[in-house]
């Protein structure tokens, strides 16, 4: 089960970055210049994406399953317990 734990997909930008892309939340908009920025960036715009959701009162969307390529990036309990 991935139950808080959101695949994301990285694309390339064309400069030698990554856009990265939640199936599940397509308004997050999110780039990377290295692989090593990927956690942290992808939790960064996970939480910023359930901290609207929440402020708008709006529920946010559970993950679906990851499909060949995507990672995936845990929601910290910190949000969920919100």
């Amino acid at each position: 089960m991935y139950k808080y734990k959101y695949p994301v997909s990285l694309e390339s930008n064309g400069e030698g970055g990554y856009l990265l892309k939640f199936r599940d939340i397509p308004e997050i908009n999110s780039e990377i210049w290295s692989l090593d920025e990927l956690s942290k960036t992808a939790v960064g715009a996970l939480v910023t994406a359930a901290d609207i959701c929440f402020e708008k009162k709006m529920s946010f969307p559970l993950p679906s399953e990851p499909m060949d390529g995507e990672k995936l990036v845990s929601l910290p309990l910190s949000v969920i317990d919100q």
